[in-house]
């Protein structure tokens, strides 16, 4: 497949959404020599540097050319399922707002790592992206807050997300939407469950734009739609993050990855 990236749009893009996909499934591979070989060959991304931090199982990798530097983070089931779990679904401050301790927690442990390669990468006008999935979107969106948040804020060109759980508070997201929503596409597959969590109810809200696949792969904004396929899709959240029954399968970055490489999402600007 030929994988083709506009480095400096601002705008939403099926072909760097098809990008960031593949970016986000790399993130899961194990050898480093594989993940170098895959970005340089398939997107002309030549330097790479892995960074991980092995007490919270978090990894991701940074990599670059001469256009652009990308940061994509992977997550792991296991781990979702345990940081959502009632007893880790509180809060702690963090920009305007606050966050869910859990996520917090690994990206506290991989931030500063991620940021020295950042600056090592970019060594002269190349674009910054985020992307990840599941577990990995939380921290690109965490990274991209730390950014823009701060002062000064620090130019982020763009985040894509699959399958990304609710990361912040009320505050959060309205501070983190004024500044960066037009630039955050936030995708959902059907009715994956971990977007549903952590709950609202416990004052979780999600940042950004949505776009969701249905069944067919037919992508699509329409919010409406969305909130009737979720009450058409009743869940037990407790026998989900068990893992006994299945909604969980519609979160494997396999099937983003696919949607995303298709030609039948509908495109909008």
């Amino acid at each position: 497949m030929t994988y083709s990236f506009t480095p400096d749009t601002t705008k939403w893009s099926a072909d760097n959404a098809r990008t960031c996909a593949r970016l986000a499934s790399l993130a899961y591979l194990d050898e480093p020599a594989q993940v170098a070989a895959n970005l340089k060959t398939d997107h002309g991304l030549t330097r790479c540097q892995i960074v991980e931090a092995s007490g919270t199982d978090t990894q991701g990798f940074v990599a670059s050319n001469d256009q652009m530097v990308v940061v994509a983070f992977r997550g792991t089931e296991p781990v979702i399922r345990d940081w959502m779990t009632d007893a880790r679904a509180a809060r702690l401050s963090f920009a305007p707002g606050s966050v869910h301790r859990g996520f917090l927690r690994a990206f506290t442990s991989i931030w500063d790592q991620t940021q020295a390669e950042i600056r090592r990468h970019q060594t002269g006008k190349q674009t910054l992206w985020f992307t990840g999935h599941s577990l990995g979107g939380a921290l690109a969106t965490l990274a991209v807050a730390k950014l823009r948040l701060s002062q000064p804020p620090q130019e982020v060109q763009g985040l894509y997300t699959f399958g990304c759980p609710r990361v912040g508070d009320l505050d959060f997201r309205e501070a983190f939407d004024t500044d960066f929503s037009a630039r955050a596409f936030r995708y959902v597959n059907e009715d994956d469950i971990v977007p549903r969590l952590a709950p609202e109810e416990l004052g979780y809200h999600h940042v950004g734009r949505l776009l969701w696949f249905d069944a067919a792969g037919k992508l699509s904004r329409d919010v409406s739609g969305y909130e009737t396929l979720l009450k058409a899709s009743q869940v037990d959240f407790a026998s989900v993050l068990a893992g006994v029954v299945a909604p969980l399968e519609n979160h494997s970055m396999k099937y983003y990855h696919a949607k995303a490489s298709t030609e039948s999402g509908q495109r909008w600007a």
